[in-house]
């Protein structure tokens, strides 16, 4: 990995920890940044510009909604989700759907239902799917205390 990755991840990171309190109730702190050709289109995280929105639908659809990210490559401290309430669009299918070629992920989601299944929804689309090296994974799983204790998970990133 690359000095200009690592910053990448970090963005992410940084803009996990730019999350507010939704309601009350543990929710991941989650930060997103997209990249293409190691320029930064565009950064968010969880509850911008609303709460309850995901980093990546903040990401996707208010900053770079009119923008191609075809071939860019998404650095998320979440594994992206597949399971929403409709009428809403799981992360992993709108990555899919704007056809980034690649998403590198900080920390498995700890709630059960989801837990590798954005990884593997991500791969069966020919996206190609790092994960963030074990020092900063280390960071976002204390980030995200809170949240793994909710699910009831002490590990998060199993090799995959």
């Amino acid at each position: 990995m690359d000095t200009s990755e690592r910053r990448f991840m970090k963005l992410a990171i940084t803009e996990a920890r730019r999350c507010k309190p939704e309601d009350g109730r543990p929710h991941p702190l989650v930060g997103a940044v997209a990249v293409r050709a190691s320029k930064v289109l565009a950064k968010a995280h969880r509850g911008k510009p609303k709460p309850g929105n995901h980093a990546e639908f903040a990401l996707l659809e208010s900053q770079l909604r009119d923008e191609s990210v075809a071939g860019a490559t998404i650095y998320t401290t979440l594994e992206p989700c597949t399971v929403r309430n409709h009428p809403k669009v799981p992360c992993a299918n709108r990555l899919i759907e704007r056809k980034v070629s690649r998403v590198v992920i900080g920390m498995l989601d700890p709630n059960r239902r989801i837990r590798g299944q954005g990884y593997e929804r991500l791969r069966a689309a020919n996206i190609i799917v790092d994960l963030f090296p074990n020092d900063l994974v280390v960071q976002i799983e204390e980030l995200n205390r809170e949240f793994r204790a909710k699910m009831g998970t002490c590990y998060i990133s199993p090799a995959i």
